[in-house]
């Protein structure tokens, strides 16, 4: 008996790739997407620091900064919002004219600056892309999907910051103008963890890769805790047979094959995530007297590299 899977096409998928993972990732969903001819509705977005062309993005959003750029931040610091007040201030050093066209640089926060220079820009970049992707089928859902690694400058930033963004009724009013206000849902997360291959690099820059991965770990679960998120899938590169998945092209492999299952058979997953992830995720806010924090004495180290919190 053949089966026969049932696409859910009343669901669309706004894609965000985010940073030169998430783009690697794109790549295979692409390919996946269009061999099946193209079984269900999406559209794809590309944001990154870096100038990356790629035939397969519909969208892409650069938001790399410029020496021209750098000068109208220190201008007024304040009309780009206290966030990027404190990131001129407290890391200067790394804010060098010549430089900082070369995208991240595996810092986030060079990430949270470009974000908030071009955030204007993003906004009506993914509300072009909304609007795409409600013309082409009467879908009655979008559901935006964030993918990209946990461990690099652009993506590992870009995901935390875009899903804070997408929580406030500002941006989402803008998003859905014209269109019926709760059309979007809450996204998911899709992060490659990079731990196999922040061991291929020297020490300095391997801190920098599990300090990103540290820092998106912590706030993804608290955005998650506030709602902000439905779900975040975290993806490893080893399995039970000690297979070690380290080389970038399968990482992207691995990632995008993972975006594009769950959307292909979205309808089969969310039937079960209802009755088995969904519930589970009810008693999360657990703060009982035997956790580890509360028996040990435990605090949370902000790492260095976190995003600066911002209000609004």
């Amino acid at each position: 008996m053949v089966s026969t899977i049932r696409y859910d096409n009343t669901t669309g998928f706004l894609n965000i790739y985010c940073g030169g993972v998430g783009l690697a990732a794109g790549e295979v969903f692409s390919s996946r997407y269009l061999n099946d001819g193209r079984p269900f509705p999406q559209v794809s977005v590309h944001i990154d620091t870096d100038p990356i062309e790629a035939p397969f993005v519909e969208h892409r959003i650069h938001i790399g900064l410029d020496g021209g750029m750098l000068d109208a931040l220190r201008a007024d610091p304040d009309k780009f919002g206290p966030a990027a007040a404190t990131i001129l201030k407290e890391h200067a050093q790394d804010l060098d004219a010549e430089d900082i066209v070369n995208g991240s640089r595996t810092k986030r926060c060079l990430t949270q600056l470009a974000f908030a220079y071009h955030e204007r820009k993003i906004a009506i970049s993914l509300r072009k892309a909304l609007h795409d992707l409600v013309s082409r089928s009467r879908i009655k859902t979008v559901i935006p999907v964030l993918t990209s690694s946990s461990g690099g400058g652009a993506g590992s930033a870009l995901q935390s910051l875009l899903i804070h963004k997408l929580y406030q009724s500002r941006l989402r009013s803008l998003l859905t103008e014209g269109l019926r206000p709760h059309l979007v849902h809450r996204p998911m997360s899709f992060v490659a963890e990079p731990y196999a291959l922040a061991h291929q690099h020297e020490a300095e820059h391997h801190a920098k890769i599990l300090g990103n991965a540290f820092a998106f770990r912590l706030e993804s679960e608290r955005l998650e805790r506030a709602g902000m998120t439905k779900y975040c899938f975290h993806l490893g590169f080893s399995n039970r047979f000690g297979t070690i998945l380290s080389d970038p092209h399968l990482i992207g492999w691995v990632l995008g094959t993972s975006v594009y299952e769950l959307q292909r058979n979205w309808s089969e997953f969310k039937a079960r995530f209802v009755d088995l992830v969904d519930t589970a995720a009810l008693a999360k806010g657990y703060l009982g007297s035997d956790l580890p924090e509360r028996v040990f004495g435990l605090t949370n180290a902000v790492p260095a590299n976190r995003i600066t919190p911002q209000k609004g």
